[in-house]
């Protein structure tokens, strides 16, 4: 297993779908909203979201933008994500690689997109407050 960057641009573009959601009470989300709040190129966006089409997470509209299908926020961040491996490292038997792998993909297994986007927000929220 492997968390690359792809990985981590997935969660936080699917996190800032919903807080932006929920925040403006709109259904459908404009990729360029997404690209002002997280500042990824607006390519790589349409990218990640292709994916996330693909896995019936996001639905898109043309003119309307993109919005998290109802059941994705129920999600696992585990399953959001894309953990397949390229590396030669993981292809050799490497212990200790293995039960961190594990750990990884136990926690991603217990978390929703959904707690994740919310805890999100209450971070946030607590920097404001400092």
């Amino acid at each position: 297993m492997k968390l690359t960057t792809k990985a981590a641009a997935t969660v936080n573009i699917l996190v800032t779908l919903i807080q932006i959601q929920e925040e403006t009470g709109r259904e459908w989300i404009a990729a360029k909203s997404i690209v002002e709040r997280i500042g990824v190129s607006g390519q790589h966006i349409e990218q990640i979201f292709r994916l996330l089409r693909e896995k019936n997470i996001v639905e898109s509209r043309r003119n309307a933008g993109y919005r998290v299908d109802m059941n994705a926020s129920l999600l696992s961040v585990f399953e959001a994500i894309d953990f397949k491996s390229k590396s030669a490292i993981h292809q050799q038997e490497n212990k200790p690689w293995e039960v961190v792998s594990e750990m990884i993909r136990s926690q991603f297994s217990y978390m929703t997109i959904g707690e994740l986007a919310i805890a999100s927000h209450i971070s946030a929220c607590m920097d404001k407050v400092k």
